[in-house]
């Protein structure tokens, strides 16, 4: 009933494309479980309809930018329709094919697009394995709803051993049509694309590189991997990995591969690497070609049925399920049909997007290719480029030794190269949020890449030093320590024994080679690394910027043995203060204003002012952006005025100005004052150094006793919370009894923020709980309590907690405005200052709530506070008075701050 109430609303209608996704998520489920009815209704008829269109409407009108609401909104229900389930797709295959050679060539953006999604499900309908059913047991399917109700099925838990799920297995007939589709189809567009370039229109390549696109991804999961010989000695390892090794995608591509022409993904990488050469070369400005064409030459690498996209959304559909079977109370549910079957599909696709690969010669290529435009100079290009060798150089196994002389020869190149060309290696060194090169576990490249960043200074684009920075902070946050000599313990070996198989003699004897050759490597790039650093901490002309990029590779490397973040940290923070240290104290000198405008009557103020504009004059071009060009050496480095007054010359200069001078003087051995010698001869101490780290982690522990009162402390706040959330009942006095001590044990959690947050929540909920009448008075008489106590921390967490009561009780604790009252002029004077903070914002929030108003005699009181002499004579000596501070203290924060709030836009006259 549902179902033919659905196709009626749909076939009469011709629906916006503000709606039309809407309507399409009506469609899809039908179409998935109920495809034969659904295809008799409406297939047919939107064939017809479309040819219909077409037929009476010129193709000028359906080509314009307006294009043909009626038509393109059936090609999205035909697109919608070819989803179904392969084997019933077949009896349509004349109207199929009819379509699309009629529609295929639409130049209407939204109308291509439509029709190469179409293309896209129809191959992936007809060749990919997907589930079709899902029950448990199928004996009651055709019983009433009473009897069987397939929601219950759909959200029961789960025995593995009663799954009996139906899957789609591409038949011969299917394939058939698959393949005689791609053949009919494929090689015009690609035939269009390489010999008809210069003639055909930007619409026009977008149009077929679309419908080629569609075409690849619904049908490369059938077509085999290209042979291709293997790229040896990209990585030594242990154990030889080889592709017979990998996974093995769907078998029945091999009856399926010869009904191809030739091998599809060699024909793609060929002809589109070929347009990419073209595009750049002849159509640079056409970005969205470039872009389009790229994601297609990756394909043939990469894609075999399954794409990052694809398993993101199926991860969200599976969290998103999960959560419908979330409860509050019981938890999650063990195991329910849905989510499980969900799962199961889940894993099997990232399995298969995330099978790591050998890297052959035509692998290597396309690396080259992508690395070649990841360099290029339109910086959308290089973007692009950018995006897909990162999931390149994830997806294949350390495919990244390929581009790192290439990277390393670029950033050690002459300062001629091309910035392009250097902004886009540095965006490679920095990768994403899934690759990032500078930390692999490698010495080799380490030994390349990291002199090569610091030698490229200086650099004159902000842009390049913005990314240096970055590759910087990732360096710090991500660096691990990466062993020299990796040693396997005879466990292991013996559990790779049970587990797999005893190793052959020479099996054992090739690894020890391959393990000592890798050691050999390792520190022999290790000591290159270190000499290369060394050398250029000599090299006067780094940047600051570098100089700390420097010192923190030399910190990382002279510290690789130790396998905590602990002595790294203390020693970034040590080298550091030790290159604070070494500034010598600025040298001030000071200048006329006549030395600043040399030439100039100062008799005549048009001069001057002609010339002190900020940014034009000599002394001052550091501001002006256009024209300025950096001093090119130490002398007129140091001759340059740079003011660190900004206001200087706003509207008068003064008659001398003193700046400090630009010199780049260091300490030498004998000139180091003593107290920076004898912070440095402490930290050369290898032994105190051990010491401080060892201090320095050590943490203070507490006796059983102690520990047992704090376990039940925190046990008793926790039971206090839960009996909030849980209680909706009226508060009891015995609740309001534990009020002192929730104060009190502030001072306690002091250094625990996670505690101290939970224990002011637990009394912030007394205050917005249910409260009696005559519990007020026995909480305010909690908190005059509190208030005298000499805990100044359980002070200042009941006069906070004043004013959650009030604005949570403002209509009942009216009656006892002046008992609160007070109570917070006390804290006001508090000798805490914490204590008096808390009680002015207090105060202030009662006068701005209107629970207090401000009188003539509160503001003649705190002025006579404010106004208190704090000197006192001692001894014919002034001594400053504790008392009379915390009082004159309390009558400025009061008249200075709190009723400035109060009387935010009429203050009154004190």
């Amino acid at each position: 009933m549902v179902t033919k109430k659905v196709t009626n609303f749909i076939s009469g209608s011709i629906f916006l494309p503000s709606v039309r996704h809407l309507v399409g998520g009506l469609i899809r489920p039908i179409v998935k479980w109920y495809p034969t009815d659904i295809l008799k209704c409406l297939l047919s008829q939107t064939c017809e309809s479309i040819k219909q269109i077409l037929d009476k409407t010129d193709i000028s009108q359906i080509n314009n930018p307006n294009g043909d609401l009626e038509l393109n909104w059936y090609l999205i229900l035909f697109a919608e329709l070819v989803q179904a389930r392969g084997d019933t797709l077949l009896i349509y295959q004349e109207n199929i094919k009819s379509v699309f050679h009629r529609c295929i060539r639409i130049l209407h953006k939204d109308s291509y697009q439509a029709i190469a999604l179409a293309i896209k499900s129809l191959l992936l309908s007809l060749l990919n394995i997907y589930s079709i059913s899902r029950s448990l047991t199928r004996e009651n399917e055709d019983d009433s709803f009473v009897n069987f109700l397939p929601i219950r099925a759909w959200g029961q838990n789960v025995d593995f051993d009663r799954i009996q799920v139906q899957y789609h297995i591409p038949n011969d007939e299917e394939i058939d049509f698959a393949c005689d589709f791609v053949n009919t189809f494929m090689y015009p567009e690609l035939t269009l694309l390489k010999e008809n370039f210069q003639k055909i229109s930007k619409d026009e390549r977008r149009r077929s590189l679309a419908i080629v696109y569609s075409i690849a991804v619904g049908c490369l999961r059938i077509v085999p991997r290209m042979e291709s010989k293997e790229i040896q000695d990209i990585a030594l390892t242990l154990v030889p990995c080889k592709l017979e090794s990998h996974s093995l995608y769907p078998t029945y591509y091999k009856q399926s591969s010869s009904k191809f022409r030739e091998n599809i993904r060699m024909r793609l990488l060929l002809d589109i690497g070929q347009l990419l050469d073209m595009l750049i070369e002849n159509q640079s400005d056409d970005v969205v070609s470039i872009k389009n064409a790229l994601s297609i030459y990756v394909l043939p690498t990469r894609y075999y049925g399954t794409s990052s996209y694809n398993v993101s959304q199926m991860r969200r559909n599976v969290q998103s399920t999960r959560k419908l079977f979330r409860n509050e109370i019981i938890g999650e549910r063990d195991n329910p049909v849905c989510l499980v079957m969900n799962q199961i599909e889940l894993q099997i696709e990232e399995f298969e997007l995330y099978s790591y690969r050998i890297l052959t010669e035509i692998d290597k290529q396309v690396e080259l290719k992508l690395f070649d435009l990841s360099i290029n100079r339109y910086s959308e290009v290089r973007r692009y480029a950018q995006l897909e060798l990162f999931f390149f150089l994830v997806r294949h196994y350390n495919s990244w030794e390929v581009i790192v002389d290439r990277v390393a020869d670029l950033l050690n190149s002459s300062k001629d190269t091309d910035d392009n060309e250097i902004k886009g290696c540095l965006h490679i060194l920095n990768g994403d949020s899934s690759f990032f090169l500078l930390t692999k576990n490698s010495w080799t490249m380490m030994k390349k890449l990291w002199p090569a960043i610091v030698r490229r200074s200086p650099m004159k684009k902000l842009s390049v030093q913005r990314l240096i920075q970055e590759i910087k902070k990732k360096i710090e946050t991500q660096f691990f320590t990466i062993a020299l000599v990796d040693e396997i313990n005879q466990v292991a070996v013996q559990a790779a024994s049970t587990l797999w198989r005893p190793l052959e003699s020479n099996e054992i004897q090739i690894g020890i080679e391959i393990r000592e050759k890798r050691h050999r490597i390792n520190i022999q790039s290790y000591n290159h690394l270190i000499d290369d650093l060394c050398l250029l901490l000599n090299d006067q002309t780094l940047q600051a910027l570098f100089h700390w990029i420097l010192f923190m590779f030399i910190i990382f490397l002279e510290h690789f043995s130790d396998h905590g973040d602990r002595k790294r940290s203390h020693a970034v923070k040590a080298i550091a203060a030790f290159c604070r240290l070494q500034k010598l104290p600025l040298t001030y000198v000071e200048k006329s204003l006549d030395e600043i405008f040399p030439g100039i009557d100062r008799s005549t103020t048009t001069g001057i002012q002609n010339r002190s504009q900020p940014g034009n004059r000599d002394d001052n071009l550091w501001l002006t952006y256009n024209d300025y060009k950096a001093p090119e050496t130490q002398t007129e480095w140091e001759q340059i005025c740079f003011l660190d007054k900004i206001f200087h010359g706003y509207y008068q200069w003064p008659k001398t100005i003193k700046y400090a001078l630009n010199k780049r003087e260091r300490y030498t051995g004998g000139e180091i004052p003593t107290h920076v010698s004898i912070i440095l001869d402490r930290f050369l101490d290898k032994d105190f150094v051990t010491k401080l780290i060892n201090h320095s982690g050590s943490s203070v522990e507490l006796d059983i006793e102690a520990r047992q009162a704090l376990n039940l402390i925190e046990t008793v706040i926790e039971f206090h919370l839960n009996l909030f959330d849980r209680c909706n009942e009226p508060i009891k006095e015995i609740i309001v009894q534990l009020f002192p001590y929730l104060c009190e044990i502030e001072s306690i959690v002091t250094n625990d923020d996670t505690f101290r947050k939970r224990l002011t929540i637990a009394r912030t909920r007394i205050g917005m709980a249910y409260l009696h009448v005559h519990l007020l008075e026995t909480l305010i008489q909690q908190l005059e309590y509190v208030c005298t106590t000499r805990k100044w921390h359980a002070r200042r967490s009941a006069i906070e907690f004043v004013q959650n009561l009030v604005f949570c009780n403002l209509f009942n604790v009216r009656c006892y405005a002046k008992r609160l009252h007070q109570l917070v002029y006390k804290c006001l004077c508090d000798e805490q200052l914490e204590v008096r903070l808390i009680a002015s914002k207090t105060l202030s929030g009662f006068y701005q709530c209107g629970y207090l108003t401000v009188t003539e005699d509160d503001l003649k009181h705190f002025l006579e506070m404010s106004n208190t002499n704090y000197f006192t004579e001692s001894d014919g000596k002034k001594v400053i008075s504790t008392k009379d501070t915390v009082r004159r203290h309390s009558g400025m924060y009061f008249v200075m701050e709190q009723i400035i709030v109060y009387f935010m836009f009429s203050i009154p006259s004190l």
